[in-house]
């Protein structure tokens, strides 16, 4: 049943953004590897750009400078927030990514997801400092205690486990969910822990002896998030519902709700002093209300997929929100201006670099060429998709049109032309050794040989080789 509900969580998470467009991904576009699989995947030297998939999880350090982001790409990345550059890519996990905390002290860093155990990094370095291993499915959240001595991690085997740090061994294991855990909480203060999950219910916990406190009943399907006030005495939560419920903490009855989206809450955040939570939504929008109140203070309309995570910077004037649409964007809270949108590049499907290693290209919404010594973009065209190939002398590249292949000469005055009339989309290309065939695919397997006249354009209506089907 366990294994199951895994893929279920697994797929849902698929589904979320697919369920009404084919989700954009972007794409990393300067990579350098070291190519030492000894720990299962290659090393990230450089990286200039956003994930190469969807966001899931972010949250600040303490001052606020910094934001790690997580994604379905397998990593999480390190950013600093003045500039939006990236500072450093953690690429150890062998799935996607869901979630992502900051230790109390901002040194360390704590990431899980599909693969169903927890890594500790430092935040510095970059180094696994202990890998946490003891869930049977996906996990689905991770939060420090605020002490920073103990994790707590929800996932999809209907179980959280609360870790020791400093030792890397389970403390003890909560088990009354009914269904898989989406979120979990310390509170700030006291010795409070809380999960929620797809049993429509959030429990409380006492941190000490893991006993159940409280459940508290609080929606007819699933919660999706969780957050506690800063004092300790109220706990918000989101769910299909669509609406902020407010929770005393000490009685679990309901204070007030939020009500203005539109579909389900995906993630919740308080600000520092606690006057206002920030909502985000599969309905587009990020939603700032006030937390005395519920009253609704101000909408984003920042992404345009789910918002996945939202949090508040140290003095509450910033909110940075993810989404499935591969982007961060960091707004001001009292004006809604964009302060800053964390992304180098557009919609890409594949990347390639030049046989000499100087340029590299990406193909998705846009062919897009850069230096990539120095990152500059050299040129970009709109409207292609599919994969991207250099010839082997690396004067051409070829990529794929909706009904054609366009072959495009890098050389200073060059010629390019399009092959059109392809019956379907072809969506893979790739060049022979020495440069005479190119082949591409898709459902059915072209073959097209290049013409000595032009270099990438075959004799269209004679040759021979034009199609294998």
């Amino acid at each position: 049943m366990n294994k199951l509900c895994n893929w279920v969580e697994l797929l849902r998470r698929k589904l979320i953004s697919i369920c009404s467009r084919v989700a954009p991904i972007y794409v990393v576009l300067l990579v350098t590897f070291n190519f030492s699989m000894s720990q299962g995947r290659p090393d990230i030297k450089f990286m200039v750009g956003g994930h190469v998939n969807w966001m899931e999880s972010g949250v600040y350090n303490g001052s606020g400078t910094l934001l790690a982001t997580a994604s379905d790409d397998y990593t999480v990345k390190l950013w600093d927030v003045p500039t939006g550059n990236l500072i450093r890519t953690f690429a150890k996990h062998m799935g996607p990514v869901y979630s992502v905390a900051f230790s109390p002290d901002g040194q360390t860093l704590a990431s899980a997801g599909a693969e169903g155990k927890v890594i500790i990094w430092s935040a510095s370095s970059g180094a696994i400092l202990k890998t946490l291993v003891g869930h049977t499915g996906l996990i689905n959240s991770v939060v420090y205690s605020p002490d920073g001595q103990f994790l707590l991690s929800g996932s999809a085997d209907y179980t959280a486990i609360q870790w020791n740090v400093s030792t890397g061994m389970a403390v003890r294991t909560l088990t009354a969910h009914t269904g898989p855990i989406n979120s979990v909480a310390y509170c700030p203060v006291g010795q409070l822990m809380a999960t929620s999950g797809y049993d429509g219910k959030v429990r409380l916990w006492d941190s000490q002896s893991g006993a159940l406190i409280r459940t508290i009943a609080a929606d007819y399907l699933r919660v999706f998030a969780i957050a506690f006030s800063p004092d300790g005495q109220t706990l918000v939560s989101g769910s299909d519902e669509a609406v902020v419920k407010f929770w005393d903490v000490l009685t679990g009855t309901l204070l007030r709700t939020g009500v203005a989206h539109t579909r389900y809450i995906y993630c919740l955040a308080y600000s520092r002093d606690g006057s206002m939570v920030a909502s985000g939504s599969n309905d587009k929008t990020v939603r700032i209300w006030n937390a005395n109140n519920a009253e609704l203070i101000r909408t984003f309309t920042a992404h345009s997929d789910t918002v996945t995570f939202v949090n508040f910077n140290a003095n509450g004037q910033e909110i940075a929100s993810g989404a499935t649409d591969g982007l961060v964007k960091v707004r001001s809270v009292q004006t809604g201006v964009l302060l800053q949108t964390i992304t180098k590049c557009q919609g890409a499907l594949s990347v390639a670099f030049s046989p000499d290693g100087t340029t590299v290209a990406s193909c998705g919404s846009q062919v897009q060429v850069w230096n990539s010594l120095t990152g500059v973009q050299a040129t970009s065209l709109l409207g292609y998709t599919g994969s991207i190939a250099f010839s082997p002398d690396g004067k051409t590249m070829a990529f794929p049109l909706p009904a054609g292949i366009k072959f495009w000469s890098l050389k200073p005055g060059g010629i390019s032309r399009i092959i059109s009339g392809l019956t379907s989309a072809a969506y893979s290309v790739t060049f022979s050794p020495d440069g005479s065939i190119l082949a591409s695919s898709m459902g059915c397997k072209w073959v097209i040989r290049r013409d000595r006249e032009f270099m990438g354009c075959p004799n269209w209506s004679s040759d021979p080789y034009y199609r294998w089907s």
